[in-house]
């Protein structure tokens, strides 16, 4: 089952071999760079910006001129990597409070405190990011209020375009070529209402 999830959200393409495990780990090693030891070297996040300008162009460069055009495929999300990535966000709150707590940070904030009350303001302070990162990760919605619009307008239309195709179907007797090519764009319509409806079930299974 693990290998299965693995292929789905890989995107791997056993035909060309084709697989974007590789670009996620990439950027799952940078992002963790970055955030677990910004409190030890906050240019890292510098450094990885600069590093994604020129990987950005160069990719750009390699894909108009080096490459065929990719194929696309419609995926419903990142599969396992965005349990990694929020996995991986949890850490690095833990250990840049523990970066800070062994570092001395605190001392230096707060000279008074003896040894145990610096532990218990480190634990404070983690539990406070933890639970700041919760709730932006509740509020801030995963589909935008635009996108949900935007996806409502275009079903809406797809649907009115069947509807007018099965009655152009009805009432005109439609022969050779041209009944061929509608065929194909109500059997498309089909398909892309068929792809709503399981991608909303899906969306109801995992609410």
């Amino acid at each position: 089952q693990l290998g299965l999830s693995w292929k789905r959200s890989s995107g791997i393409n056993a035909e060309y071999g084709e697989s974007s495990f590789d670009d996620y780990l990439e950027m799952f090693i940078q992002l963790g760079y970055v955030i677990l030891f910004s409190a030890a070297y906050p240019l890292a996040a510098v450094w990885a910006f600069l590093n994604n300008v020129v990987e950005i162009r160069g990719d750009a460069f390699k894909l108009v001129n080096g490459v065929q055009r990719p194929f696309i495929k419609r995926v419903q999300d990142i599969g396992f990597w965005q349990d990694a990535f929020e996995a991986l966000s949890v850490i690095s709150i833990i250990v840049n409070c523990s970066l800070i707590g062994i570092r001395g940070q605190v001392g230096r904030w707060f000279p008074d405190f003896s040894v145990g009350e610096q532990i218990i303001f480190v634990i404070m302070m983690e539990h406070v990011f933890l639970t700041i990162r919760f709730v932006i990760a509740r509020v801030i919605p995963d589909v935008p209020a635009w996108v949900v619009l935007e996806n409502a307008k275009e079903k809406y239309k797809r649907e009115q375009a069947l509807k007018g195709l099965e009655k152009l179907v009805r009432n005109t007797k439609l022969r050779g070529h041209m009944k061929k090519k509608v065929e194909a764009v109500r059997n498309k319509l089909e398909e892309m209402q068929s792809d709503d409806q399981k991608a909303a079930t899906s969306r109801y299974k995992v609410e």
